[in-house]
């Protein structure tokens, strides 16, 4: 076999096409937000091993605003919706914005939270296991400038330092936007959004409509190696979108497409049959006599149950 006919074969194997390493790193779409309080992001930095030192408090609320870089802070004890929604009522006292984007985790997705950003914000998250990237940035800056605070003091404590610790952040200028975050006003977030959105090239996906592909699992950073890293599931392009990079939209069997869409690095392309043929069974659900011949109703390995199907039982082999 030459190199492209066994990659070829390579893409018809479960035990290849499962646990294909996925890549990580890869250039994603910018965030782009047009002004000041257009789009915040937010995240919760882990703190938990100092709260006995911080008056019990775990977590802090982190919130930036995408284009000026202008940064919130708030610690809170739990990571409960409750808690949650008040910390985010101290930061919408400066001013709410328009959009507000997190990962899907239920802090910010459960009752009451979720009722009470309808009431105010355009809330919304993205499939990508990835964090809020300037979030993710930040928080690595601001864990930083509390380590410093740890040894410059001979202690722990950092929630009396916090509000200078976020003040300085917000009176320096920022490596990105070669702006104070303070200084980003009405006045100037044009030229700032024109300087930082510079026009790109788009391209076309590699992927075609009609493309079987596996969806890259999200995994924790710990998880190991010979764990399932795709979807058992397969599912197959719908449309794409030509971008930079060009982003996929894919569908499931049903014909149902997924909400959201993928980079390219998050698809796998498989040779996948068309039919039921040596596919894994997790489940018989139940079994009954069609047309005098018995079948089973199984529900087939990595495949949500609306995908349940009748098979003939002289299909199915143990």
């Amino acid at each position: 076999l030459t190199r492209a006919e066994a990659v070829e074969q390579l893409k018809k194997e479960d035990a290849y096409t499962l646990h294909k390493p996925v890549k990580k790193k890869f250039k994603r779409r910018s965030i782009i937000a047009t002004h000041v309080r257009d789009l915040y992001q937010a995240d919760l930095l882990d703190m938990r091993k100092y709260q006995k030192f911080n008056k019990g408090f775990r977590y802090i609320l982190t919130v930036i605003d995408t284009l000026s870089r202008y940064l919130y802070m708030v610690p809170i004890r739990t990571k409960r919706p409750q808690d949650v929604k008040k910390a985010f009522q101290r930061v919408f006292r400066h001013g709410i914005p328009k959009n507000l984007l997190t990962d899907r985790r239920s802090e910010f997705w459960g009752s009451p939270i979720r009722q009470y950003f309808q009431s105010l914000l355009n809330h919304y998250s993205t499939q990508s296991g990835m964090k809020a990237a300037s979030c993710e940035r930040v928080q690595r800056t601001i864990r930083e400038r509390i380590a410093r605070h740890f040894t410059s003091t001979g202690k722990f404590n950092y929630i009396n330092a916090l509000p200078k610790i976020v003040a300085d952040y917000n009176d320096s200028v920022h490596s990105v936007t070669g702006e104070k975050p303070k200084n980003v006003n009405a006045g100037n977030e044009v030229a700032l959004f024109n300087r930082l959105n510079r026009k790109t090239t788009p391209r076309e996906s590699k992927y075609k409509s009609g493309d079987q592909v596996r969806l890259a699992l999200d995994r924790g950073v710990f998880a190991k190696g010979y764990d399932q890293r795709w979807t058992a599931e397969v599912f197959e392009v719908s449309r794409t979108r030509k971008t930079d990079p060009p982003v996929v939209y894919v569908k499931d069997s049903t014909g149902k497409e997924i909400l959201g869409s993928f980079y390219e690095q998050e698809l796998q392309p498989v040779h996948h049959l068309s039919s039921y043929d040596k596919r894994l069974i997790s489940a018989v659900i139940r079994k009954k006599k069609i047309n005098g011949v018995l079948h089973y109703l199984v529900r087939w390995f990595g495949y949500a149950k609306d995908h349940d199907s009748w098979v003939p039982a002289s299909d199915v082999r143990k």
